[in-house]
């Protein structure tokens, strides 16, 4: 069961350059995540029970580097034609 899940986790960061984090377009913000890498750093797994039916849990976690850059858009002033 882990081994689909973990394929799907990693799969996102398959030749991708850019992952997009976060996007105000009316504030003019954009944080992304360059060159990501991830690896992988445990697998847990365990068993929870609600309601009398007892779940069967796995536990990912993965380690994501890369460089963060956040483009924040300023208001242009309007240019006054002067000669």
């Amino acid at each position: 069961m882990a081994g689909p899940m973990l394929a799907a986790a990693l799969g996102v960061f398959v030749r991708r350059d850019v992952i997009d984090l976060a996007a105000a377009e009316a504030a003019g913000l954009l944080v992304q995540l360059l060159a990501p890498l991830a690896r992988l750093a445990s697998v847990e797994r365990g068993e929870d029970t609600r309601d009398t039916t007892r779940w069967l849990r796995t536990t990912i976690r993965l380690v994501v580097r890369g460089r963060l850059e956040l483009m924040l858009a300023a208001e242009a002033r309007e240019t006054e034609g002067v000669i």
